[in-house]
């Protein structure tokens, strides 16, 4: 009887410390990743775009802002979207782009799983005096990743 006890014992112990080295294992290989891009147009500079990535989804952290080149120049209807699979993320802007540096103040968690050929399309359309001018780009996610939390 003793025996069998001692076994189921052993048994449990085991199990548990199997249980603790996976949870271990998970927590520390799953770390939140950290991108951070700038998107450089013509006339504009988009700085600071901070994507978290954390096992299947992605958070755009608020801290993005736009800022001119040419103070003096008038720049109006921006319109910038990024895309990540498919997802479609539309940056609210104002009508008229009369500060030096803008805050777009934009947050959003998405169900993507960024890898080593993930891209984020980004698209700004505005005016600047007078002028309809567009940009695009294709930013490879992988080649910004700043650290690990």
């Amino acid at each position: 009887m003793q025996r069998k006890t001692l076994s189921i014992s052993i048994g449990i112990v085991i199990s548990l410390l199997l249980a603790i080295n996976v949870f271990t294992y998970v927590t520390l290989t799953r770390k939140p990743k950290v991108y951070n891009m700038t998107v450089v147009t013509e006339d504009l500079v988009l700085k600071d775009l901070t994507l978290v990535s954390f096992n299947k989804y992605l958070y755009l952290d608020k801290g993005s802002y736009l800022e001119k080149k040419e103070i003096n120049k008038n720049i109006s209807d921006i319109i910038i979207v990024a895309e990540i699979d498919g997802n479609s993320i539309e940056f609210p802007a104002e009508k008229e782009f009369t500060e030096e540096r803008y805050y777009l103040n934009t947050t959003k968690f998405i169900k993507s799983n960024i890898d080593k050929e993930s891209i984020l399309k980004i698209s700004i359309k505005y005016n600047m005096d007078g002028i309809q001018k567009e940009f695009h780009d294709n930013i490879k996610i992988i080649n910004n990743r700043v650290k690990d939390m």
